[in-house]
């Protein structure tokens, strides 16, 4: 039996501060351990990026998010 030991994560989001009505509007997200620069590095270091680093918002998932990764991956013909 496989024991799952929750740890820690943060979600970061970021959206530009000004968007285009009726035009896609890029959101990014991502669940990051708390030692991780998270998205604020990836904004940085992505000059395409429609949001920036003061677009972005953090928050501690707290078993607040939960998400099943499977343990095996069967690949269809």
């Amino acid at each position: 039996m496989i024991e799952y030991v929750p740890k820690p994560r943060f979600l970061d989001a970021a959206i530009p501060s000004h968007i285009v009505k009726d035009q896609p509007t890029e959101l990014l997200v991502l669940i990051r351990l708390p030692d991780s620069t998270g998205l604020s590095g990836t904004l940085l270091a992505d000059v395409d990026a429609e949001a920036s680093p003061e677009d972005l918002s953090r928050s501690s998932c707290n078993g607040k998010i939960r998400f099943t990764v499977p343990v095996s991956c069967e690949q269809s013909a």
